[in-house]
């Protein structure tokens, strides 16, 4: 591969994995908040922005060569403390500014008495599963979302627990296909109803 290509390669690796991770966070966070439509979609205009926002600053923290400056599931702690808009944002911002003449001394806090907070985070955002339908009917649904929830925590990234999940939910497809064809089924019937999905997500949102 030429060095082009391989930039080329990078690039779409990165930008697919910020995609996953920034996606999954907007999805619990703004389910959280309840600021999703009936369907569970956030409102027109909004998905877009909040993209923007997310890949825009991304570019201007690697270039101020900061730790990655994106979206943090750990915004559900404001959720659940009233934040809805974008004050809260710059609340935050601004007490971050004034801690960094007390980073050295913050800094010697141990993870193990920050720990449980996350833990609380977390357990805040599994309400945002309490309507998926877990039953033996829609097993082929239902493991892809379980691999998801389990190896988010384990590899401590959303975006792997969003891919791992979205290729074995592709796996068990292709698995089925035989046994829709036996039952004179479309075997690309999910598929199909997939990208149905994101035409209709995608005119929503011009």
């Amino acid at each position: 591969m030429t060095p082009s290509s391989d930039s080329l390669s990078s690039s779409l690796l990165l930008s697919r994995y910020g995609w996953a991770g920034c996606a999954g966070t907007l999805i619990a966070v703004t389910r959280n908040a309840g600021i999703v439509d009936a369907q569970g979609r956030i409102p027109k205009g909004r998905t877009n922005m909040a993209f923007l926002v997310d890949s825009v600053g991304t570019i201007i923290g690697s270039c101020l060569g900061t730790s990655t400056v994106t979206t943090y599931v750990e915004s559900a702690s404001g959720i659940v403390d009233g934040g809805r808009t974008g004050v809260v944002a710059l609340v935050v911002g601004i007490w971050f500014a004034l801690a960094v003449p007390f980073a050295p001394v913050i800094s010697q806090i141990p993870d193990l008495a920050t720990g449980p907070i996350l833990v609380i985070v977390g357990a805040s955002m599994l309400t945002t599963i309490e309507g998926f339908d877990w039953g033996s009917s829609n097993i082929e649904e239902a493991l892809p979302a379980f691999i998801t929830l389990m190896l988010i925590p384990l590899t401590f990234n959303i975006a792997y627990g969003i891919i791992a999940g979205t290729f074995f939910w592709i796996i068990i497809q292709i698995l089925l296909m035989p046994v829709r064809l036996v039952k004179k089924e479309d075997p690309f019937v999910k598929f199909k109803l997939v990208g149905e999905e994101d035409m209709r997500v995608g005119q929503n949102q011009v």
